[in-house]
């Protein structure tokens, strides 16, 4: 999977994509995304790359499903799936000089009309969906929560957050984790 477009505002083809990377040093690899700078003379060169395993989901299955390059910023969409929840989260990424910042991250999360509990039984309720807006450069936080097709209810949160890039993203800051309220609790 991978995007193509231009990153750096110089009309450049710039390459971004999922690699699978191996480690020597421990005999185990692991999924990374990569972004490739071309350079003037057509070749490129290696930007940012994730550290480590990407996206150890715990309890369920997940997997990135998206990748793409929009108003110079690198876009990762995930999914997550469990027991009736489904979470899909964008994370956006745009260079600050040699670095790639976590710029912004929209989580959208449902739970319902079926799925099974903790024993495996088939359960039926309300659809529960939310949408989580967290702009990391200003702290502020939208919720937009809807059961059914009730009324939306809209919060508005300021969440301070370090400053989390592209070289060492674990996948986590999404809806569920350091203090972004989430539906579908994960194990």
């Amino acid at each position: 999977m991978s995007a193509m477009g231009d990153l750096t505002g110089r009309g450049t083809r710039d390459w971004v994509g999922l690699v699978h990377v191996s480690s020597p040093a421990d005999k185990v690899g692991g999924i990374h995304v990569v972004v490739f700078l071309q350079q003037p003379d057509d070749h490129y060169l290696v930007s940012a790359q994730t550290a480590g395993q990407l996206f150890n989901c715990g309890t369920g299955s997940c997997s990135i499903n998206a990748i793409r390059v929009a108003r110079k910023s690198v876009f990762v969409t995930w999914n997550w799936q469990w027991r009736g929840c489904s979470d899909e989260v964008t994370f956006q990424f745009k260079q600050n000089g040699s670095h790639w910042p976590l710029i912004g991250v929209v989580g959208r999360s449902m739970e319902g009309p079926y799925g099974t509990d903790e024993n495996d039984n088939l359960r039926e309720g309300p659809v529960h969906t939310m949408v989580v807006d967290h702009n990391r450069v200003t702290g502020d936080v939208i919720v937009t929560q809807r059961v059914d097709k009730r009324a939306a209810r809209v919060t508005k949160l300021k969440i301070a957050s370090p400053v989390q890039e592209l070289g060492g993203f674990d996948g986590f800051d999404v809806p569920g984790g350091k203090g972004i309220p989430a539906i579908c609790a994960r194990g």
